[in-house]
């Protein structure tokens, strides 16, 4: 007779008790995706300052793609909040949208901060907005992947 004891998903602490999500839970992984857009659309207005139209093109192409596969979520995000807090873990609608964000969207955003900050350093603002945008979607990229090999048991 073995019992596991698992606290689940609150609003300010986590899903799982921080087993599958960063600490911070539901509010904060809402907030964070709204702040990956941002800076996805920031790095997008940087790209077309800087004149690289190819990049903007790309990064604003992938976050529409993301976008349109996350509106149903966004659509009934009350009623997705309060199912997920009641069931004590994300529902599926809710899930892709974390994931969406998280996975080729982040990786591909990432990639190209990367490889445009040094060309776009023309003011130190400039410079830690490229950064901000790496950070966060370095962010997103490493709790995907810790999630995905926990739930795989690694």
């Amino acid at each position: 007779d073995h019992r596991i004891s698992v606290r689940m998903l609150e609003s300010r602490s986590g899903i799982l008790a921080g087993r599958l999500a960063a600490p911070g839970g539901l509010y904060l992984d809402l907030g964070l995706i709204v702040l990956t857009s941002l800076t996805d659309l920031n790095m997008a207005r940087m790209y077309l300052l800087g004149e690289f139209y190819q990049f903007a093109f790309l990064t604003l192409t992938i976050s529409w793609y993301s976008t349109m596969h996350e509106v149903p979520a966004w659509l009934s995000l009350r009623r997705e909040i309060e199912a997920s807090l009641r069931q004590g873990y994300y529902t599926d609608a809710l899930a892709k949208m974390r994931n969406t964000e998280r996975s080729v969207e982040g990786l591909v955003d990432m990639l190209l901060a990367i490889y445009f900050l040094p060309l776009a350093v023309v003011s130190v603002s400039a410079f830690y907005q490229g950064l901000f945008s790496i950070l966060i979607s370095l962010r997103g990229i490493v709790v995907f992947l810790r999630e995905r090999d926990r739930l795989r048991g690694y």
